[in-house]
């Protein structure tokens, strides 16, 4: 009977888990992944029920330098909807009600108005900014996580 009672409980705990995990995806579950030194991205997203993978590249890689993975302002973060201007030689991202100044050479932001200092400066390469992607990330309200499987990482919240 206890074994039952085992089997029981794990297959309503499976069929929860599988139903609770659906309902996730069907309101729109989306992330970016973005490889060190590799031009491509891929975009993974649900719409509905139907799994979408898609992606594209970057002019430029993103790379690694001393422990902080850095990104093209608009080739990471267009693609996870803010927009990118270029206002007086710096990069104004916007995202919802956030706002990102970044001026390249520069270890300084301003997120809404309020200074803050980001773990690298700002680098300009091959004519594109590059800014440490988990830092602006999550001041626009995105998650970024490490994915140790594909070594890559994954932007999510948009």
């Amino acid at each position: 009977m206890q074994i039952f009672i085992r089997k029981f409980l794990a297959l309503t705990l499976l069929v929860t888990v599988i139903s609770f995990g659906g309902i996730a995806r069907a309101e729109g579950d989306a992330k970016i992944l973005i490889v060190p030194n590799n031009v491509n991205y891929t975009i993974e997203k649900t719409d509905g029920d139907t799994y979408v993978k898609s992606g594209g590249t970057f002019d430029l890689p993103p790379f690694i330098r001393d422990g902080i993975f850095m990104v093209p302002v608009r080739g990471a973060f267009e693609k996870a909807g803010t927009q990118v201007a270029w206002e007086n030689g710096q990069a104004v991202l916007t995202r919802g009600d956030r706002t990102v100044v970044v001026t390249p050479n520069s270890k300084t932001v301003l997120v809404n108005g309020v200074p803050f200092e980001m773990p690298a400066k700002a680098i300009l390469s091959g004519g594109r900014t590059f800014v440490p992607l988990r830092f602006v990330a999550e001041r626009l309200n995105l998650q970024v996580a490490w994915n140790f499987v594909q070594h890559c990482a994954v932007i999510k919240g948009f």
